[in-house]
Order: structure tokens, then sequence, then C-alpha cells
């Protein structure tokens, strides 16, 4: 990790606020769309969303959980910053959380049917990545999702807030491409992916288009939805 998160406890909302004023939106905004797309893609599963046990792999100061909260059997969160893990604490006390130590996942193998996390990797060292990407293998079920939200380095409006985000300033951003090929190489499969947050506008509208320009690059961000055994096909 090339950030060290702990020196964001009081600001952490405020650095990024400030770095996407310009999109008239807050991180509330892109946080809740997120939160909705993750309750979207559980349904692959087609299981009762009550049923599921979720991990939020880097969870911060829990911002994403607070919409989550209600969405699943149980919520878990980890993250390698302690204080953003007793904020996440204090604003989600439903949901376990623990400090890890950004190698090995304090969790045993096949704990959990969804295990997903937001743009976390462009903050880790390349190096690092495919450590990452096997941990969240390890410990998602056999018939379990992995979900992945990455900035998408060809937007320049993404560029752009990267630049402006003070603890953005080591980011090392990675394409859909890039993170494609190394969740090949460790033997997983891609059952959805695709460009997300073309308009920072409200609306189930503007989410209706998107839908229909997933495949464009130009979307602020992107997701891929991986699983372990090629069970759940294209979507």
């Amino acid at each position: 990790m090339t950030t060290d998160f702990n020196r964001y406890k009081e600001d952490y909302k405020e650095q990024v606020d400030k770095s996407i004023r310009f999109s008239g939106q807050t991180v509330e905004f892109f946080t809740e769309i997120k939160a909705q797309l993750i309750v979207q893609l559980s349904k692959i599963l087609q299981i009762d969303s009550q049923r599921l046990i979720v991990l939020d792999l880097g969870c911060g100061q829990g911002l994403t959980d607070m919409f989550l909260v209600n969405e699943f059997h149980m919520l878990h969160g980890v993250d390698i910053a302690h204080s953003a893990v007793e904020k996440a604490r204090m604003l989600n006390p439903s949901v376990v959380y623990k400090v890890y130590d950004g190698f090995k996942l304090p969790y045993e193998e096949n704990t959990f049917d969804i295990v997903f996390t937001i743009c976390v990797m462009h903050h880790l060292k390349v190096t690092e990545r495919k450590n990452f990407i096997s941990e969240m293998k390890r410990v998602t079920k056999e018939q379990g999702l992995i979900i992945i939200f990455e900035h998408n380095p060809i937007n320049c409006f993404t560029r752009h807030a990267v630049s402006q985000c003070e603890f953005d300033r080591d980011a090392i951003l990675i394409s859909k491409t890039e993170l494609k090929n190394i969740l090949f190489e460790d033997g997983l499969s891609i059952c959805k992916e695709s460009y997300i947050l073309f308009f920072p506008l409200r609306g189930k509208l503007f989410r209706f288009i998107e839908r229909g320009l997933k495949r464009l690059p130009i979307g602020a961000q992107y997701y891929l939805v991986a699983d372990k055994n090629h069970l759940h096909g294209r979507y």
C-alpha cells in the first residue's frame, strides 16, 4: 500500500469531496451507486440476499457499508488503517470490522459468498496486486463472487480527480484489461463487466442509459465480477 490512510482519520471525506467538487456531487453520490450495483450483482448467485455473507475488502471508514447494512445476512469489513476501522465501527455498529496487515486476510478459506473491493487496487504497489487478488479468491466460497470496482484511467475527468486528491498522489491506475489479466492468471473467470458512472446525475433514467453504454471505455469507473469455477456464465 502506497498511502498511509491513518493520516486522514479526520478529513478523509473532505479530501475526496474536494477532489470531485467539479462533478457537482459528493462522495455519497458515487458510493451509493456502487452499493446499489453490489446488491444487483449479488443476484447472479440466485440466492436470497438475506442468506449471504459479504466482505468489504478495504472498507475504509465504512461509507459503502452504510448503504449495505440491511441488504445481507452478515456484512464484514477489513482495512489496514486502524483509524478508519474505528470510524467504520462507530458508523455501522452491526458490521463486523477487522484490521489486517495488508498481506493475509484474517479469515479462513471459503468464508464469504461475496468479496468486494472499491477503488483499492490503484493504491497497491504493482507487485502487491497478484497477492491481493489471490487473497480475495482464497476467502471466497467455491460458488461465490469477487467484485472489483476501479477508476478508469482512460477517463480524463477521473485522472483529474485523482490528481486533485491528496492521498491519491502515489496512485497507479489500473485499466480493465490489466485487471482482467491478473484475474485470469489466478484462474478466475469473468462473469460480468461494465464501465459505469458516465453521468454524475441522479435518477433512474441516467442509470438506464448507462447500462446501454457499459461497453464504452469512457465511464469514470468500471467493475469486474469474477468467480472461481466458471459457474455463473456471462451476464
